[in-house]
């Protein structure tokens, strides 16, 4: 009996000509995905690649010096993911280029290929499709079954045979499973055979045990709906009222929560404005130079300069200040994180935002891409000042103080030798081919806390079917 029904839910579904809409409009979509991602993956990635090129070359002309190329303010691109076809929503807007030295890590910028004459339209990522545009498909399968039934005539038949209700709620939950996996698993087939022979997604077990547990966490998340539509559908009588409150829970899941997040996490965590930062830095340093010795910052090119106390002190102090500066902007930079992490914690109030971080995490685009970003700067930057003290200990002629004096180089007090190229730290060496983070995330959390609300949301089903008047 409970494979008669899940037949006739298929069956019911396939007929209906708003679900056969919706499909379509998914496929289309999905197309549309696979060629978007990647045609701009493959421009993003020409991209990094030339910054590469033009970041050595540049290195080249600075191996004759240590000093020259430790202090050297590489611009660095951030990597395009291979998974931003996932979830891409915002990343845009984030800074995804800096400079970095053997000393800090300054001046964030954001380098894209979109017209800032017209604003930005959603991005047609899975997070759009599967969060927005299959979650409508969920409960036009389900707002129906069961008061439809009712309105039909038919639901009183179906009681009446001895099959336990809750097998009835597993058939017609079953079937419709089953149909929207169909559309999700064509669909994202269509979108990753796009992407592949457009040679924009390398098929390494990396990229697909992402793209499996994304059709897992997806397919989850529309499971969650269509219970939902389910409990919906057992507590009400005409399928009318059930659309109109599924609706409702469509538009605040969607648009409303998120919305909501941003606006709370606003007010809860004050962001400071560039001019503070500015401003901060600005009095910092003044502090600093106003307590260093008399004569700390009187430069000289005499080879014996650089053994006297001023030289020393003028080392101590110079560190301190691009420590401090450092300082500044790192503590900035992580009040904006704060935020926006609050901002995305409260989404995943909702089964769309919950969605989309969990498509950000793997893909590492989003905050926890721009988290990446900066944390591999930071790794770069200590490489290169590891590899300048200890190049500089094989020079017997300096007072072994390696320090940088802004983004220029400070003569004469550690090393002038050249450089060998081939032995100095690169970047890319911290990122997998193909653009991907070498630690991809994988947050289980969301798999655990979308298995437990669909728990919660059957039992909720399982007693409004089990308390639902036929008559």
């Amino acid at each position: 009996m409970l494979i008669t029904i899940i037949r006739h839910q298929i069956t019911e579904g396939l007929r209906d000509a708003k679900f056969l809409f919706l499909a379509a409009v998914v496929l289309v979509t999905f197309v549309a995905n696979g060629i978007v991602y990647a045609d701009r993956y493959n421009l993003a990635y020409a991209d990094y690649m030339d910054s590469i090129a033009d970041t050595t070359r540049m290195l080249e002309t600075r191996a004759e010096n240590l000093q020259l190329i430790t202090s050297y303010p590489q611009r660095k691109l951030k990597p395009p993911s291979a998974l931003a076809f996932l979830a891409d929503e915002g990343e845009e807007l984030l800074p995804n280029e800096l400079q970095v030295n053997g000393f800090r890590q300054f001046f964030e910028s954001t380098v894209n290929r979109s017209n800032e004459l017209f604003p930005l339209l959603p991005a047609v990522d899975w997070v759009f499709i599967v969060g927005t545009v299959m979650t409508l498909m969920a409960l036009m399968l389900s707002f129906a079954s069961v008061c439809g039934e009712k309105r039909d005539g038919t639901l009183r038949q179906l009681l009446s045979y001895p099959v336990p209700r809750f097998k009835l709620l597993a058939g017609k939950y079953l079937g419709s499973l089953l149909v929207i996996a169909g559309v999700l698993l064509l669909g994202g087939l269509l979108s990753i055979t796009i992407l592949y022979f457009h040679g924009a997604l390398p098929l390494s077990e990396m990229v697909i045990s992402a793209v499996g547990w994304a059709f897992v966490t997806g397919l989850l998340c529309l499971s969650l709906v269509l219970l939902t539509g389910l409990a919906v559908s057992s507590l009400v009588h005409r399928p009318a009222v059930a659309l109109v409150i599924l609706m409702i829970f469509w538009l605040v899941s969607i648009i409303a929560v998120p919305g909501l997040a941003r606006l709370v996490g606003e007010n809860m965590v004050e962001v400071p404005s560039t001019l503070d930062v500015e401003q901060e830095q600005s009095a910092a340093w003044e502090d600093i130079v106003d307590r260093a010795p008399f004569g700390t910052f009187n430069w000289s090119s005499r080879p014996e300069y650089r053994f006297t106390e001023n030289a020393l002190n003028r080392a101590k102090y110079v560190a301190m200040l691009c420590e401090t500066m450092q300082r500044i902007y790192d503590e900035a930079t992580q009040k904006r994180i704060q935020q926006a992490e609050l901002i995305k914690t409260i989404s995943c109030a909702s089964p769309s935002g919950l969605l989309a971080d969990a498509f950000q995490r793997v893909s590492g685009t989003g905050i926890s891409g721009y988290k990446a970003f900066r944390e591999t700067a930071r790794r770069y930057s200590q490489q290169i000042y590891n590899f300048a003290v200890e190049r500089d200990k094989l020079d017997p002629t300096t007072p072994h103080k390696v320090y940088c004096w802004g983004t220029s180089i400070d003569e004469g007090m550690y090393s002038e030798l050249p450089v060998e190229l081939s032995t100095f730290p690169r970047s890319q060496a911290l990122w997998l081919e193909g653009g991907l983070s070498p630690e991809v995330e994988w947050p289980f959390i969301h798999l655990i806390l979308l298995i437990a609300v669909n728990l919660q949301m059957a039992i909720v089903a399982i007693i409004a079917i089990s308390c639902y008047d036929p008559r």
